[in-house]
């Protein structure tokens, strides 16, 4: 009876083995250590693959998505479109090689700008809405794309962020339009009869006065010219016609004239 049993626990034992027992795989495959991947809608498991049998791998010789050593294949997964860990499984013959991947979107979004320069009123704030622009990216959704414009000192910054948190931006320079000069109205001043006001008993002469200038430079401001102009006009006492008039200089007033006639 004890004989029945050790040969029924040796069975055991021997059955328990077989079953813990790898199968032997009868090729190698050689992979790129660093298996996390950018998504893109254009990715190739192939390309994990550094050589099958110490053989490295031309790319000639894959063909959709076998690859091609010697006088067998390798039969090459397609890797998920959608972010985080996979298991890959390659296969050759019935034989399948596993290898596990994390794919990442790693690709900041892409800002196109249709116009870069803006030009506004002073003291006007440039908007978002008024920015000319498109962005794509190679994940997300344009409407899950978030768009900021930020300001710095002498221009806007457009940044784009993708789900991922990848971001990117483009400078726009805004320049403000001139306030336009305001020019001192031309102003012809007969002052004959201003004269006649401020004459009381005076006596008049009919000896022309000699003309006279008075200018910004000598008297600070335009009006203050003019009022000696008048003034110089006044004292002469003239009987003829006496006017005050403006004098320009490369498109500014700068002063008064008196002239007699």
């Amino acid at each position: 009876m004890k004989k029945i049993i050790l040969l029924i626990i040796s069975a055991v034992i021997l059955v328990g083995c077989s079953w813990n027992k790898q199968p032997q795989l009868s090729h190698t495959i050689e992979f790129i250590e660093d298996t996390t991947i950018s998504y893109n809608k254009k990715m190739d498991s192939s390309k994990l693959i550094i050589s099958v049998d110490n053989i490295s791998i031309n790319r000639n010789n894959i063909e959709g998505n076998k690859l091609y050593i010697s006088n067998f294949y390798v039969t090459c997964p397609n890797i998920p479109e959608t972010l985080g860990q996979h298991h890959l499984i390659y296969k050759i013959g019935n034989e399948r090689y596993g290898l596990d991947i994390e794919v990442k979107d790693l690709e900041s979004p892409v800002i196109q700008l249709k116009k870069s320069n803006y030009l506004l009123e002073i003291g006007q704030e440039l908007k978002l809405s008024q920015v000319q622009y498109s962005v794509t990216d190679n994940y997300s959704n344009q409407n899950k794309i978030k768009i900021e414009l930020n300001k710095s000192s002498n221009h806007y910054v457009l940044k784009a962020t993708d789900e991922s948190g990848n971001h990117s931006s483009q400078k726009i320079l805004v320049k403000f339009k001139e306030e336009p000069v305001k020019k001192a109205p031309k102003k012809t001043i007969d002052k004959k009869d201003e004269v006649k006001k401020t004459q009381k008993s005076k006596k008049t002469s009919t000896v022309k006065p000699v003309s006279k200038i008075f200018t910004v430079k000598q008297y600070k401001t335009l009006k203050e010219c003019e009022k000696k102009c008048i003034a110089y006009i006044e004292r002469c006492n003239y009987s003829g016609t006496a006017r005050a008039v403006p004098i320009m200089k490369d498109g500014i007033y700068v002063g008064y004239k008196a002239i007699f006639n």
